[in-house]
């Protein structure tokens, strides 16, 4: 699965969380039950209720592939099945005894009326299997990881399936929730990827719900990841829910619960207030969906993963969006946000996570959120809650207003399309591991210690400190595509460049190739060179460049411009810096003979450094077929290509 560790982690947590209060409430150990474990000698593990007079299994450690369970031990009757996974033995790893993978079919006695958590766990071989009449409770995770199971038959004096109960089992096709049957948990049918039908009995009176647990609108996750579902059929006579077009609503058809992932559109009826949480979740197929102009509230993961999903219209009638609504959505790339939407995630997550959306914009009578530059905020624009994707091949950089206070949790998950962030003053504290949840480290994220504190930051992520003002210059606008790199080198440690004044940059000024030097000198720490000896008589000592061509010269980066020239007040043209630096790096080979410069041919001195520069996103050329490899290279195209190459020329320093 792609890049949804953080949807996993959520639902485990709650299903943790299922597993304990079911394991305190409903479940009481009766006076006179044994907790001492014996076994029978054909391998049976159990636990005897002395009180009751009745047995419980809790492991079975034969090796019969086609499993009998006894109906009775010792003259009392087998109840329970709470397990028939193997004791642990010293040595072996878990899947070597918690596992009966190889078991072909299993036979539940008719005595038994509880099948307890995890009682057939990953026992892979079983193609079906009979639940006899009697069994009142399956319990969570009775079945989980069963991939052969294609059918089962549930009796009528099932009250509860508990969450993920059947959970994994690939190879379920139709599922038939008889009379009887009251409750059906969360995460029931989980990755039944197979399952194309489920019929509801009248009976069923919660869904997503486990008996001592009261979620909100888990519905939906009793069927997620099912891929090839269709039909969610619903009685007619039952109270609590209805179904139509094949999707699971409430029974007053105010909230849809669940939508087969098979659909690739659908009509939400008017009347309809609520998406519940999860409701189109992983659903890979669904291009379009017509939203009534009744609804308030879209839940939580509500179109997790909804990857076709192009275009979304979000009526007037909205007011809350919940968390991971609309994570890795990646068709989506603008989203409007109508003028009654109160709320967007919440105070751990928000509602985009990973996205490709390009811009984000906002009604202008909203009264809670606005947008600035396809980024959204809040309406005082003191809190950011996401930034817009970003063209790969421009490496821009980020800027922050310094209105900002709080940067909301995710607001740039994923954001790896980014050059360089940059905090202002006004963060005070900035939840590293929560605002840049699965965060590259190819970005740099800058802030200034002394008024931001970084929190929880325990990951592989690029921090570097600046201090005093972020942006001194004066014509270095923040929205083009040098304004991070110089920046970066205003405040790289070593300084790269101070700019030509205190208040000025010049990013338009040819740079000379006295200057080029330096910088590239600079960024590899200031070095003392080798050698003394100068072959160049328009180098002197005196000179502000003097040690940076010495090193240049000892490293192979230069030979001058003649034998005993340097020509340090030349222009310097693109090719012959693209050279500089990709000698700098080592000289590494282009990995491909891809070129679509027509200015740059293959005989030429540069070729190899401005294919290598084109393919590592150093360049992307004056325009699509040309690099212009004779014009001059400015102030500001120099630092950008220094700040693209930087991790490759440090990579060349360690070796």
């Amino acid at each position: 699965m792609q890049k949804r560790s953080r949807k996993w982690i959520a639902w485990a947590m709650l299903f943790v969380m299922v597993l304990g209060l079911l394991t305190v409430s409903g479940k009481e150990v009766k006076a006179g039950y044994s907790a001492d474990t014996q076994e029978t000698d054909d391998g049976w593990v159990y636990k005897k209720d002395t009180v009751a007079e009745k047995i419980y299994i809790s492991g079975y450690n034969g090796n019969d592939t086609e499993i009998v369970i006894p109906s009775e031990i010792e003259g009392w009757p087998v109840t329970t099945i709470e397990s028939i996974c193997r004791s642990s033995q010293p040595g072996q790893e878990e899947e070597d005894y918690r596992r009966h993978a190889d078991a072909t079919s299993v036979s539940i006695p008719n005595s038994v009326t509880r099948i307890g958590s995890m009682a057939f766990y990953h026992c892979e071989g079983l193609t079906q299997i009979t639940i006899p009449n009697g069994v009142v409770e399956i319990e969570s995770d009775a079945f989980t990881g069963c991939k052969g199971l294609r059918q089962v038959t549930i009796p009528g004096s099932v009250k509860t399936i508990d969450g993920g109960a059947f959970a994994n089992c690939e190879n379920l096709a139709e599922i038939t929730i008889p009379e009887g049957v009251e409750t059906i948990g969360a995460y029931a049918f989980l990755e039944c990827k197979n399952l194309e039908k489920v019929e509801i009995s009248s009976t069923v009176t919660k869904i997503g719900m486990d008996s001592d647990v009261n979620f909100t609108d888990y519905e939906g996750s009793a069927f997620w990841e099912c891929d090839k579902l269709s039909q969610i059929i619903v009685s007619e006579d039952n109270t609590a829910y209805t179904s139509l077009d094949g999707c699971l609503y409430d029974k007053n058809m105010t909230t849809l619960f669940a939508c087969p992932n098979t659909k690739i559109s659908l009509d939400v009826p008017e009347g309809v207030t609520r998406i519940g949480d999860g409701a189109f979740s992983e659903n890979e197929n669904l291009k379009e969906v017509q939203l009534p102009s009744t609804l308030k509230a879209i839940g939580d993961c509500a179109f997790w993963v909804c990857r076709c999903l192009e275009e979304i219209h979000l009526p007037e009638s909205l007011e809350s969006i919940g968390r991971d609504a609309f994570t890795e959505c990646y068709s989506l790339k603008e989203f409007f946000i109508p003028k009654n939407v109160k709320t967007i995630g919440n105070s751990s997550t928000g509602a985009f996570g990973d996205h490709q959306i390009k811009s984000f914009s906002v009604d202008a009578e909203n009264a809670w959120f606005t947008s600035e530059n396809g980024a959204l905020y809040s309406k005082d624009m003191k809190t950011l809650y996401a930034w817009p994707a970003q063209d790969h091949t421009k490496q821009v950089s980020a800027f922050i207003p310094d209105t900002v206070e709080e940067i909301r949790p995710c607001a740039f998950y994923g954001r790896s399309d980014l050059a360089s962030i940059w905090i202002p003053q006004s963060v005070a504290t900035l939840d590293v591991g929560e605002v840049f949840n699965d965060f590259s480290d190819r970005v740099i994220v800058f802030y200034d210690p002394e008024y931001t504190e970084l929190q929880n930051n325990k990951g592989h992520w690029t921090f570097k400190p600046y201090s005093g003002e972020m942006n001194p210059f004066t014509d270095v606008r923040k929205n083009k595509f040098y304004s991070g790199a110089v920046l970066w080198a205003y405040h790289n440690d070593p300084q790269i460049t101070t700019g030509t004044s205190d208040t000025t940059f010049s990013p338009l000024e040819n740079c000379n190739r006295a200057q080029v030097v330096t910088f590239l000198w600079r960024l590899a720490g200031s070095p003392e060179p080798t050698t003394t000896k100068n072959p160049f008589t328009d180098v002197k000592r005196k000179d502000y460049f003097y040690k940076a061509v010495l090193w240049a010269v000892e490293n192979n980066i230069t030979t001058g411009t003649g034998k005993t020239t340097f020509s340090p007040k030349n222009a310097c043209t693109r090719a012959d810096f693209v050279t500089f630096l990709w000698r700098a790096c080592g000289s590494p080979a282009p990995t491909d003979d891809y070129n679509p410069f027509v200015d740059v041919s293959k005989k030429k001195y540069y070729a190899n450094a401005v294919l290598w520069a084109r393919e590592r996103g150093i360049t992307t050329g004056t325009d699509d077929s040309h690099f212009s490899p004779k014009s001059n290279v400015n102030r500001a195209q120099t630092v950008t290509f220094l700040f693209r190459a930087r991790g490759f020329f440090e990579k060349h320093e360690e070796k």
